[in-house]
Formats: C-alpha cells, sequence, structure tokens
C-alpha cells in the first residue's frame, strides 16, 4: 500500500504543481489516477519514485516514509517507475533489455536468469522474441517487454505513465492483458492514463485530479456515472461538493473538449495536418531539446532537433517517422498538381551560443517518405505560407530577429517565392524586423495578405496585379497571426488579428472605404496562433496562448479560448489549459466532431518536455 498525505511539489520557480495531494493506493490493486491535461498526474508518479523531491507532505510505503530518498533507494524498496517515453535500447535484444531491470542486481546472474524465466512464462512474447532487437517489436509489443523489464526486481510497487500512449487499439488490449498480470503477480499498480475509458475499465480504483489536487476517489466502475466527473471529462472544470465551476469553461452548455490523446513531444511549435492519398499525417516541428543540467529558460535548449511525423489511426496518432529539421517553428504542406510537399522553417542550429543563419527545407512526398526537394538559405525563419493568386504559385517566408546579442546587420527581410515549374524562385522582399506569420486571403474579389512582425508595424498587403504593395497597419507591434471568417448571417469578411500582448482584435471589411475598421476587441494577452473551426451547430475561433511576461522570466501556464460567433461578435464559450501554446490543428472541419491539436512547446516549469494534446471539439 502506497499512501499520499498533504503532497506539496513543483519544478524550480515554477511554483507548486501539487497542492496538498491525499490519496492511498491499495495493495495488490490497480489504481488509476485521471483528469485534464496539466492537473499534476505524472508529477505523482515522478515524487513516488524519487526523480522529484516533495516540498512537502508525505509518501509512504507500506507505512514506511520515501519521499526523502533517492531513486536508487526507492528502487531498492520495491518501486519501480515505467515512464511515458518508451526507454528501451532499441539496438540491444529482448532479453537484454529485460535484464537490465535487475541492473543494481547485476552479480546475482543466477537469481536472475530464474526471474527472467519465470517473467517470460508470465509474458510470452519476452520468450518467443527474447533473441531479437528491441527495434524489431511493435509499439505495445515495445511497452509489454517495459512491463516485464519491471519485474526483474520483484518489485511491491509499479508505476505506470501514460501505458497506451501512441498506440493503436490492438496493441491497447495487449497492454490491457499485461496490466491485469502484474495484478496477478501481487503487484500494487498505481497507473496515469489519458485514455480515461480504458484506464478506468481496468481499474480498481479511480483518483480523479485538477490543478494539483485531488478532487474525487473512489471505484473506477463508477466514476463516468458521476455528472460532475463527466464534466470534467468531456468539457470544463469539475466540481465539488455541489459547488459551481470553479472556471466557466462552457458558457452555453453545448460546447465540449474531449481529450483524446497526449503526445509527447519538445518544444513543439506547430501542428500541420497533412493528407497523402488514404493516409493523414501529423507533422510536428519542435523547436529545441532540453539540456540536462542546464538552467530552464525559453529560449535555451539543444536545437538539433527532428520534425515529428505521425499517422493518424481513428481519432489516435501512432508515430510514423522523423526528418532532420533542427530549430523546427512551422511546418506548411501542400500539394502543386499530383506532387505533395511540406515546407519546413528552421530558426536556428546548435545548443548555445547559436546560429540563426540556418538553413530551411522543402521536402518532397517519394512514394514512401518525405526526401529533401529545395534548401533555402534562411535567417531565424518562423513560418512558410504556400497561396496562389490565379495561377501563379507562391510559397512566401516570415523570417528575421531582432534581439540584442544579434548581429543586426545579419537580420534579413520576410521573402515571397514563386513557383517557376520546376522550384521555388526570389519574387518580392517585404520589410520586416521580427517576423511571425502569414494569412492569404480574397475579399470583394481583391487579394490581400497579412504579415505579422513583432517589433515592426504588422501590415496588409494588396497585390496589384504584379506585386504585393502596402495597404494597410493592422497592430503597431506584437503582431503574431490573423485569421479570417465570414460572417453567416450578414456575409461580411472579418480579420481575427492575435497579439503576444492584450491587443488581439477582430476587424470588419468596409468594402465602401476598401479597407478593414475596428470591430471587436479579444481580451487577454498572449495571443500566438488562430484558427477557424465551422461544425454543424456554427462557427468558431480558436485563440492559442503562448506566455505572459518577458522570456527571462514567463508564465507559460495559461488558459487559451474557443469563441462561437453569435452573429455580430465572437463570444468565448469555452477555456482549456496550454503550456506555452503555439498552435492548433484542425482535422474534420466541417463535422460534428472535429478534432484538434493542440501543441505545447514549454512545461509548467519552463523546460522544452512538454505534452502537446489531441482533442475532439464538440460545439
Amino acid at each position: 500500500m502506497i499512501t499520499f498525505k498533504d503532497l506539496v511539489a513543483g519544478y524550480g520557480r515554477a511554483g507548486d504543481i501539487l497542492r496538498g495531494v491525499d490519496f492511498t493506493a491499495a495493495e495488490a490493486a490497480i489504481t488509476c489516477v485521471v483528469g485534464p491535461n496539466g492537473a499534476g498526474k505524472s508529477t505523482v508518479l515522478k515524487v513516488c519514485s524519487g526523480l522529484l523531491t516533495p516540498r512537502g507532505g508525505q509518501v509512504t510505503l507500506d507505512g514506511e516514509e520515501i519521499g526523502q530518498l533517492s531513486p536508487a533507494r526507492i528502487l531498492r524498496q520495491g518501486v519501480v517507475h515505467v515512464p511515458q517515453h518508451h526507454g528501451l535500447f532499441p539496438s540491444l535484444s529482448v532479453r537484454e533489455n529485460v535484464l537490465l531491470g535487475a541492473y543494481v542486481r547485476r552479480k546475482e546472474r543466477d537469481r536472475n536468469r530464474r526471474r527472467f524465466d519465470e517473467i517470460a512464462e508470465v509474458f510470452p512474447i519476452v520468450a518467443e522474441r527474447a533473441a531479437e532487437k528491441a527495434a524489431a517489436l511493435s509499439g505495445g509489443q515495445r511497452r509489454i517487454v517495459e512491463f516485464a523489464r519491471s519485474l526483474m526486481l520483484s518489485p511491491r510497487v509499479v508505476l505506470l505513465d501514460e501505458p497506451t500512449l501512441g498506440l493503436d487499439p490492438k496493441a491497447c488490449a495487449l497492454i490491457e492483458e499485461s496490466v491485469l498480470r502484474l495484478k496477478e503477480q501481487g503487484v500494487t499498480v498505481l497507473m496515469v492514463e489519458q485514455n480515461v475509458r480504458f484506464g478506468l475499465a481496468l481499474a480498481d480504483d479511480a483518483v480523479v485530479m485538477e490543478g494539483g489536487r485531488v478532487i474525487h476517489t473512489g471505484p473506477a466502475s463508477g466514476l463516468l456515472a458521476d455528472p460532475d466527473m463527466a464534466q470534467l471529462f468531456f468539457g470544463g472544470t469539475a466540481r465539488t461538493g455541489g459547488a459551481t465551476p470553479a472556471d466557466p469553461a462552457d458558457r452555453t452548455g453545448r460546447a465540449r473538449l474531449t481529450e483524446i490523446q497526449t503526445l509527447p513531444t519538445s518544444g513543439a511549435r506547430a501542428a500541420q495536418p497533412l493528407r497523402i492519398g488514404d493516409d493523414e499525417f501529423l507533422a510536428i516541428p519542435q523547436l529545441a531539446y532540453d539540456i540536462p543540467g542546464a538552467p530552464a529558460h525559453m529560449n535555451g535548449g539543444d536545437s538539433e532537433t527532428r520534425l515529428r511525423l505521425l499517422r493518424r489511426a481513428g481519432e489516435r496518432f501512432v508515430p510514423w517517422g522523423e526528418l532532420a529539421a533542427p530549430g523546427g517553428e512551422d511546418a506548411e504542406f501542400f500539394t502543386i498538381g499530383e506532387r505533395a510537399f511540406l515546407a519546413v522553417a528552421s530558426i536556428r542550429t546548435g545548443a548555445g551560443p547559436y546560429n540563426y543563419t540556418a538553413p530551411s527545407t522543402v521536402f518532397e512526398w517519394d512514394g514512401k517518405g518525405f526526401a529533401p526537394f529545395q534548401v533555402f538559405d534562411t535567417y531565424a525563419a518562423k513560418q512558410w505560407r504556400h497561396f496562389t493568386v490565379g495561377d501563379r504559385r507562391f510559397l512566401a517566408l516570415a523570417q528575421g530577429v531582432a534581439v540584442p546579442g544579434q548581429e543586426q546587420g545579419a537580420n534579413r527581410p520576410s521573402v515571397i517565392h514563386e513557383w517557376d515549374g520546376e522550384r521555388f524562385a526570389h519574387f518580392q522582399d517585404i520589410p520586416s524586423r521580427w517576423a511571425y506569420n502569414w494569412h492569404a486571403f480574397t475579399v470583394d474579389g481583391a487579394h490581400f495578405l497579412a504579415h505579422a512582425d513583432h517589433v515592426s508595424p504588422s501590415v496588409l498587403y494588396r497585390w496589384d496585379g504584379e506585386r504585393f504593395t502596402p495597404h494597410q497597419e493592422l497592430a503597431d507591434t506584437a503582431g503574431r497571426a490573423f485569421a479570417t471568417f465570414t460572417g453567416p448571417a450578414d456575409g461580411a469578411t472579418y480579420l481575427v488579428v492575435a497579439r503576444i500582448d492584450d491587443g488581439s482584435r477582430v476587424l470588419r471589411w468596409d468594402s465602401g472605404a476598401g479597407r478593414f475598421v475596428a470591430h471587436q476587441r479579444l481580451a487577454g494577452a498572449g495571443g500566438r496562433e488562430l484558427a477557424v473551426v465551422r461544425t454543424p451547430n456554427g462557427l468558431h475561433v480558436v485563440r492559442i496562448n503562448f506566455i505572459h511576461g518577458t522570456p527571462a522570466d514567463p508564465t507559460t501556464a495559461l488558459r487559451s479560448q474557443i469563441y462561437r460567433w453569435d452573429g455580430a461578435r465572437l463570444e468565448t464559450v469555452l477555456e482549456f489549459p496550454t503550456t506555452g501554446g503555439t498552435d492548433v490543428g484542425v482535422l474534420d472541419d466541417g463535422s460534428a466532431s472535429p478534432l484538434l491539436v493542440v501543441t505545447n512547446s514549454l512545461s509548467a516549469d519552463r523546460r522544452f518536455a512538454a505534452e502537446s494534446v489531441v482533442y475532439r471539439f464538440t460545439g
């Protein structure tokens, strides 16, 4: 039996993540911890295994305090942690990986040989694939081998962090069987699971967390029958003791966000859906990896990163491949005829000091994967945008940075390239100092291109038949992103301008004046990205918020918004947690329940390893 009493814990200066956690995981039973993203679920497991030292409270194992012990001593006490990120060594055999579970007792060879044979009887795949390299296993099979490895020390407690993460339904069935086998071995299983229905169907007991606190404990079988808990899982914020919601997350009673999956990412900057034939994929460029031992900083880290490619399997995404894309900021998918391309913007290379003169690559699908097609010499590249004007095709790059310590002579303007039938060639420079974004659209038969800049004005450009010429200033500073929509009732064109400061707003096209005029202000700072989502119930706009404060001392744990157009204005209908939020990708737009993929680039403690989240939206 493992007990948490008044547990308080957090990371660095970011504040407390756990704020007085109290619950008990019963002996030889399965306890599942559930709750919304950012509730502190995985932090509980890190404290339990010694990876994080609590600031207050107690963790006891069968009455003995273990909260202040080192990870090695907790392991010897019989507590084994199977982390969220896959931890097998792909070049080692299955047998070698399993035996590593007894590394602290590696000199007891006879004992470990016997224990391996016992585990192989419990998990047949360990015996069947013992000599094969772990790299040859499927995702579900690898997870089972991790479970088998956790038993090598005959543990009293096994901590499972998101055991079904990234797995398809068939693999999830294998995981279910394997977790039950742990229980049959007399092991106490404490599990964090983002697939709520899976976890609760498997568990004996359930613990619900929100905001670093336990708000419900009880039998798992009855949890989803509780209307307050259903409110938490299917959108909004849970209530305790019959009180009113702590946050009006759903102000209409109709809008719902249901968490489907969390994706392990590191400095994720964009979520780009793409379709190749009958397959759907998700491209996630990553800015940086954390450097062990280095202080947390949102502009730090190791930029020698890779873009993640995931393939859609139902409502979930499974790992499919990676692309070399250091300092990844953005990915833009587009087609030209039968050809498919993925343009990736790379802001920098290195691990400090950084080189902002970094190449950015356009990849082309070759029938099996994406291969480099054209490499551009770029400077602090932020975003690609492909668009057309008549039969002409353009690819625009927002780039540049203006910060102390960077050679200002090296800075470059944003640039528009045009397709010449074989590749993209330089077409036009757009003045900029610290550019972020583009948005192309038409109104009243004219072609427009909006360009966002952080320190210079964000400007709307108009196509004059030969070039893009300045038409209207949209924001004086702090520009980040744009979105346009047509009002369903009045047929007017509206332009939403996101700003990192408290200046995001909605503009309306005035046909008589031939320009956009102020229509509505959207309260709140941090605006980083926008998306328009259409369902049979109406038109919605999603605003993803990045940080409050300064890069040196940012607050990353914020609330992002979903607005519904009420015929005259955007009204907030739902808020949801993001940590250093950077983008939202929309799949199945126009359906009753589209998927929203929200990328989080920083954790609450300003580390790059942060989960991105797949939601089902019902509006």
